[in-house]
């Protein structure tokens, strides 16, 4: 089991057909509006998309996601859940929308993502950076 695909973005849209369509990809930088160097951020909407992959068999997969400021102790999850998996399907397709999202203001952050199937366990961290625009 491999975390295949793990994306920031504004919203994830689903269409007719099965696709998706990923709206406002962030790279490993999220820049907000200006705002004072400890003053919270809030987002009014975060999507976190992600393929996991190496899922022939599994008949479910259950799913943790923690963010956290880098550097600080564990915290609760932002996301979790358990799924059944298609035993016939090697992908899985996780979307969760953090709406709204507040973060403690800005800095370096973790998200960690947290993987079991009945044979294995995986944990995966994202790092990411929380800047506010100068102008």
């Amino acid at each position: 089991m491999r975390l295949r695909a793990l994306l920031l973005c504004d919203d994830v849209r689903f269409e007719v057909g099965g696709t998706m369509t990923l709206v406002g990809v962030y790279a490993d930088r999220i820049i907000v509006g200006p705002g004072g160097p400890t003053e919270a951020i809030q987002l009014p909407r975060l999507a976190i998309y992600s393929v996991i992959s190496g899922l022939a068999e599994a008949t479910e997969l259950a799913w943790r996601q923690t963010l956290l400021v880098e550097g600080s102790g564990p915290g609760a999850p932002v996301a979790e859940g358990r799924e059944p998996h298609d035993p016939a399907s090697d992908e899985h397709r996780l979307v969760n929308i953090l709406s709204p999202l507040t973060l403690p203001g800005p800095g370096r952050y973790r998200l960690i993502v947290e993987l079991e199937t009945l044979r294995e366990r995986r944990s995966i961290e994202h790092r990411f950076v929380v800047e506010r625009d100068a102008s």
